[in-house]
Order: C-alpha cells, then structure tokens, then sequence
C-alpha cells in the first residue's frame, strides 16, 4: 500500500506519527510518506524510520494551503489526518485524491458536540475553573465564530470519502459511537511499546529509591501540580531520601511560579529531576526507562460534558505501554478494562498522600504491578498493532 500521514499542526504528536510509521512498517510492502514539520522530521529520524518511509517537510514560511494542495495530487491508498489544530481555513479546501482516509480524533466534544449551547456552557466552566478570565472570554469568541463553523466544513468534506475515525480508546469510541457508525471507529493509540523484549529486564531493576515519573508538560491548565507540590511538601520529611520524582516534561513558560515550586522543593532536599526546555524523544525515552511507576495528575474533568478517558484522552496512559510501567491515576478517570491491573488509584489528596507514602516505606509492592505492565505492553508492538490498522473490516 502506498499510505500518507499528515502531522503539521501539533509539534507533540509526534509521538502518534512514529506509532504509525513504525506499525505500517511492518509490513515491507508498504511506501509511507509523511508530510510532517522539521521539528517532527527531526524527532523520528532520531528515533529511527525504516527504509520504506520518506518526508515531506513543511515550510512555515510557506502557505499551507499549497502544501495540503501537493499532497491532495498526489494518489494514496490511505491518508492518516493526525491534528488539524489551528489550519482550519487551508484543511476547509483539502480534498485529496486517497482510497480511505483516516482522520484522528482528540476531543470528541469538539467535532461532535460544538453548538452554541455547549460553546457558552464550556466557556462559563473556563471561566470559573482557569486564572485567566480574559482569555477564556476571547477563546470562546474564536471557537464560537471562527473555529467551530470551519470544523464543520471539514468534517461535511471528509464525510464525503472512505472515512474512518480514529481514537486512542475503547472508552473514547463507544462515546464517539453515539454519533457515528461504531464500524466506522479505530481505535489506535499514540505511543507504542517499541522494545518489549526488554521489558522485563527493565522493570526487574532495583534500587533504594522509588522512582516516579510524571510524563508531560508542567501546568496547572491540565493537571494539578500546585496540589501535587503542596502534598510533597507536607510528607517532605517522610520521603525524602526515599523517592525520586522525575517530571519529564518542560516547565510552562506562562507559570514560572511552578519552576520556583520545584526549585523550592529540591533545596528542601527533594530528589526533583525537571527541565526548562523541550525534552526529546530520546532522552525522555530513557528516562522512561529508569521509572518505577508513572503518576498522573490530571484534572479528569475539563469542560461541562469534556472528561479524560471519555470524550477525550491523554497521552499519559500509553506511556504505560510505551515503558511497561504501571502507574497512579485519579480513581475519576475511566481507562478501558486491560489497563486497570496496572493502576493503582486515588480519589482524593489525603488517598494520593498515602500511597506516596506506602511507596516510600515499602509498604506497597510495586512488582506486581511490574509484571502486569509488561505483559500489557505486548499488545502494544508495532507487529500487534498492524491488524487495528489493517484488517477485512476496513474497505
């Protein structure tokens, strides 16, 4: 097959366009051509590509309308569609010339569920749950006038082809049924495991110190580490010398007072690992690796009817199989029925405090939840993902 992917939105995904360059790569029939940003080229040619797959650089300089135009002359068996994010006005006029297209889906919500009513509903919720009153005030304006009608354009156009939608989970697709066709929702994830062989070996290892790891960019927009740091700060004496916390993303340049939060801690004597700058993949892969188990701070609600784990989904659950590692999430949070032995869950900071604490004194064994990590992550190859890609059902 001759497939095209598209990510030239959303410098972050880059991590769903490796996952889909490495599963198609399987096959070696297959020609893939990715019309990606340099950032992105960059990141996966790091990471490796085979030698079946070729880039597409876009030019920032250039309108993106004539790049969409050279991939929509250009014939495809299938098209994967990663973000559109902010180019709503050049993918308004993309009609390219492919058998299937599949278009990836983020926020149900926001394609489904974007009329007038719920646009003010969410805006009323930004506005009582964010510190930047002004913004969310001007975000409305532009979803309502600008954003949603072109979303609409773009979702008539591409109903128009052989679509399929695509999802990271079974939750997010039994909600997205609601609207469409379930046969007609893929769901495939946006990390991979791509070293299972070694899983067990890495999640075997031993060491004095608890290593958690908090995958993502620090912001209080989308998790709660203001709570999370007020907690470290309480149980300081407990753990120190006992758990290293790794936040293995960049400090949001916006909240700085966050930067300071952890400067704070780690001269209280905290074991903090934390970075001011981008971290790439290669780095953030390794430091993967060392963790004991992930945490996930997350505010799972995030608009009047959005919810993480339903309406939409975070890349933080597929770091699970990305590693092999288990991992902490909200109790909140509805994860698809084969991650659940691998959590363990908080529902309040007072539940959150005492698991940080049994895994400090050793209460609680993490190697149970090792074990199941790995085995988890299995399904999660390139090799074990190829047939949600490619199957009979798929025409």
């Amino acid at each position: 097959m001759k497939i095209a992917i598209l990510e030239i939105c959303a410098s972050t995904h880059y991590t769903l366009t490796n996952a889909l360059i490495k599963t198609y790569s399987t096959d070696p029939n297959n020609q893939i051509t990715v019309y990606t940003s340099a950032f992105i080229a960059k990141v996966i040619k790091d990471g490796g590509i085979s030698e079946q797959t070729s880039l597409v650089v876009f030019d920032p300089h250039t309108k993106a309308e004539d790049f969409l135009n050279a991939l929509a002359n250009t014939p495809f068996d299938r098209l994967h569609i990663c973000t559109i994010a902010d180019k709503f006005k050049a993918f308004s006029h993309f009609k390219p010339r492919v058998h299937t297209v599949f278009f990836h889906v983020h926020d149900v919500d926001m394609w489904f569920q974007n009329n007038w009513n719920n646009a003010l509903k969410n805006a009323v919720y930004n506005i009582m749950h964010y510190p930047d009153k002004v913004r969310e005030v001007a975000r409305m304006g532009r979803e309502v006038l600008v954003r949603n009608p072109a979303r609409m354009t773009i979702l008539n156009n591409l109903l128009r082809e052989n679509l399929y939608f695509v999802v990271l989970s079974h939750r997010q697709k039994e909600y997205l049924s609601r609207f469409v066709a379930a046969h007609k929702v893929i769901v495939f994830p946006t990390l991979i495991n791509e070293s299972a062989d070694n899983t067990v070996a890495q999640n075997s290892k031993t060491d004095e110190k608890t290593r958690i790891c908090i995958p993502g960019m620090v912001t209080d927009t989308r998790r709660d580490y203001t709570g999370l740091f007020k907690i470290l700060e309480n149980i300081l004496p407990q753990i120190k010398g006992k758990l290293v916390f790794d936040f293995l993303g960049f400090v949001e340049k916006r909240e700085l007072h966050l930067l300071q939060k952890l400067q704070n801690l780690e001269r209280m004597g905290l074991d903090v690992l934390y970075s001011a700058d981008f971290v790439d993949a290669v780095t953030f892969d390794a430091s993967l690796d060392k963790a004991d188990i992930l945490l996930n701070n997350q505010k799972v609600n995030v608009s009047h009817t959005g919810k993480y784990g339903l309406t939409k989904e975070s890349g933080l659950l597929f770091n699970i199989v990305r590693g092999a590692k288990p991992a902490i999430f909200p109790t909140a949070y509805a994860v698809d029925a084969e991650f659940e032995g691998v959590l363990m869950y908080y529902d309040s900071d007072k539940t959150l405090t005492t698991l940080l604490l049994g895994l400090a004194n050793r209460s609680i064994s993490i190697e149970p939840y090792k074990a199941k990590a790995a085995a988890l992550a299995l399904n999660y190859t390139p090799k074990n993902l190829y047939k949600r890609l490619v199957n009979s059902s798929i025409v």
